[in-house]
């Protein structure tokens, strides 16, 4: 296994964890998000070539999320479940699984620290901390509705989305 990250050590490198796959992706873009005008982290996203960013869930990739500064992780958990319910229809009841879920992957995120979230093309989504698994989601739902909030064509950020989709968009 791989050292954690902690920090800028190979910020542009596919996260060790997605190994398997590294050999057949490269950076599409990256960009940061910001809360209230300051980075609270910066996104990256790998994929293969033929990524389609109008069908990227019938695709693998990888989005990092690394963190500049120390997030509420339950907070950020429950503002992305309330964006996912925005975004889309989900029942009360998959906002509150998917709330627990992300409580798990983001409750204990620090700064300078990194979550992977590696989606496997089909509805499976892998989520690590600093290298170690903490979470695997199947459901298609929850694909679809995480990953849209930065990625679809209806995202909140649209040059936001741009920057992420560069080189499959170029």
């Amino acid at each position: 296994m791989s050292a954690p990250y902690h920090g800028r050590l190979a910020p542009l490198a596919v996260p060790a964890e997605c190994a398997a796959q590294a050999a057949r992706w490269k950076l599409l873009g990256q960009a940061p998000w910001l809360v209230l005008g300051v980075p609270a982290y910066r996104l990256r996203l790998w994929a293969g070539n033929g990524f389609d960013p109008d069908d990227f869930l019938r695709w693998p990739f990888v989005l990092a999320m690394d963190f500049e500064r120390e997030p509420d992780g339950r907070g950020l958990a429950e503002r992305l479940v309330a964006d996912m319910r925005r975004a889309g229809r989900c029942s009360l009841a998959q906002a509150e699984q998917w709330l627990a879920k992300l409580y798990q992957a983001f409750t204990l995120v620090k700064a300078q620290d990194r979550i992977s979230a590696e989606h496997d093309g089909q509805a499976e989504i892998r989520f690590c901390h600093n290298g170690v698994p903490v979470l695997s989601v199947q459901d298609a739902d929850f694909a679809r509705l995480f990953f849209g909030l930065w990625l679809s064509a209806g995202a909140t950020q649209p040059a936001l989305r741009a920057a992420l989709m560069g080189a499959a968009t170029a």
